[in-house]
């Protein structure tokens, strides 16, 4: 009970040191920045600006929260190490591990912070333009929380082993991959190439599938979406993101420090 009220303060800490910075100032740019595109693009849309709206909203809330998951995951705790702040945290009567979770949750209230407010701002755009309430629009928005809590953990994974920029740019590769993985597997060079086809699978295996959880689409369009793909989906998401913490709490209970 102890250890779970330490994690509880220093990820209300973290979560304040964020909020202190810059981070508020981009969600609030972003914020202006789509409800201009969203106009703009809605006087061209001829008889779907709803769509529109909810095209532009649901891209930007994934692209924005897995960006600021990429650059939090990143800087943070490597930060921490190279000007050795974490050693006056740790001299405290506090785990590694406990250290690390607390770090977590609190990026991760940030992240869940900027959903809202682009959610928040995206549905209000979506409904004032006569747009139809559908439950799929709902479990979209927590898929991209899920998205962007995946990326933040693979990110401060990387940054226990490596530096920033290489931190970075294998981070954004895996991003970007994962989100080609479903339609590479898909094209007659992939399934008609063996050794070919059981690379795909095995980075498939390895890392995580982001195309699973890019339900906009089916938002968009076919509006429907089966309740055992999304529970599937969740599942999956979930055992690789605790996966992710037991591996980067092993690594950072190992790590040196000097």
């Amino acid at each position: 009970m102890n250890e779970i009220l330490k994690i509880v303060e220093i990820a209300k800490y973290t979560f304040v040191e964020i909020y202190k910075g810059k981070i508020f100032y981009i969600l609030l740019i972003l914020g202006i920045t789509l409800v201009l595109l969203t106009y703009i693009a809605s006087e061209f849309a001829y008889g779907v600006p709803a769509r529109i709206a909810l095209d532009f909203g649901l891209g930007s809330l994934y692209l924005s929260s897995s960006g600021i998951a990429l650059f939090l995951g990143a800087t943070l705790i490597s930060r921490e190490i190279e000007s050795r702040t974490v050693y006056m945290i740790l001299s405290r009567p506090l785990t590694r591990t406990s250290f690390l979770l607390g770090r977590i949750l609190g990026m991760l209230g940030i992240i869940f912070v900027n959903n809202i407010v682009l959610a928040g701002l995206t549905l209000t755009i979506y409904f004032l333009m006569n747009g139809d309430y559908q439950s799929l629009i709902l479990w979209c928005i927590f898929f991209s929380i899920l998205e962007s809590t995946t990326v933040l953990l693979i990110v401060i994974l990387f940054s226990l082993i490596s530096n920033v920029i290489i931190t970075f740019l294998s981070t954004l590769v895996i991003y970007i991959i994962g989100h080609a993985i479903t339609d590479a597997m898909a094209l007659p060079l992939v399934k008609d190439n063996v050794f070919i086809n059981i690379i795909v699978k095995s980075y498939a295996f390895i890392f995580p599938d982001f195309s699973k959880l890019n339900i906009k689409n089916f938002v968009l369009y076919q509006q429907h979406l089966e309740t055992g793909y999304l529970f599937s989906t969740l599942l999956y998401v979930l055992i690789y993101c605790v996966m992710l913490i037991v591996v980067s709490s092993v690594l950072f209970e190992r790590k040196n420090l000097d």
